[in-house]
């Protein structure tokens, strides 16, 4: 019996196929990719989104751009060389003002969307201006809980008149320095909950950066 080799066959448009592989590489460049970054200076990014009233910060915004491989570039120049590409604007400018140049005024107690549009993306995020005597609260006030037991801990910045200034979603919470072992340990799967394990009475505290202040605050925790 009589075998015959035969070679594969491939599709007889075989030479299109490195085109179009490049083709599939380049596509991602022709998307219209660009994101905004806004901040203090070009190199954070994000307002800072507590501010106190009578208080001003420049913010800068810079469109980027995604390479193909994961890298990020500039897409254009920044909001401060060239102010013309950039329009700022405020939601309540009675509470926050912001002006052509990027400067953000915050003027009374309340909440402001501030939104800047580049050439082809834009970038809004709420702020809350505060009293200039706001305070860091925490809650429960000393609690008293049983062994075993869990412990919901919230972080708020208050104005004097005790209404809330802003929210909190997390914040440091540890047992006060030298204060020997801790009577609470975090459960990792809840933020700000906590578990009872030893009993004893214990000063637990927590710190907020706060328009260029540190407000902090403690409490007694006492565990039967």
């Amino acid at each position: 019996m009589k075998f015959e080799r035969r070679r594969a066959r491939y599709p007889e448009d075989k030479g299109h196929l490195l085109p179009a592989m490049l083709a599939m590489l380049a596509l991602p460049a022709c998307v219209d990719n660009r994101f905004m970054r806004v901040g203090p200076d070009e190199t954070r990014s994000g307002i800072p989104e507590h501010q106190q009233v009578g208080d001003s910060i420049h913010l800068v915004a810079r469109e980027w751009k995604h390479q193909i491989f994961g890298s990020e570039e500039p897409a254009v120049r920044s909001s401060d060389d060239e102010p013309g590409s950039y329009e700022w604007s405020s939601s309540n400018p009675q509470v926050a003002l912001v002006r052509p140049s990027g400067w953000m005024i915050a003027q009374s107690i309340g909440a402001a969307v501030i939104t800047v549009r580049g050439p082809k993306s834009s970038y809004s995020q709420r702020v809350a201006v505060c009293s200039r005597d706001t305070y860091l609260r925490l809650d429960p006030d000393d609690p008293i809980i049983d062994l075993h037991d869990t412990l919901t801990i919230a972080f708020s910045l208050r104005q004097p008149s005790g209404e809330e200034c802003g929210k909190m979603e997390f914040g440091p919470f540890a047992l006060q320095q030298g204060a020997g072992k801790a009577g609470l340990e975090p459960i990792f799967s809840q933020p700000n909950r906590w578990r009872a394990i030893r009993a004893g009475t214990y000063w637990y505290t927590t710190y907020e950066i706060f328009a260029g202040r540190t407000l902090r605050d403690s409490i007694f925790v006492t565990i039967r």
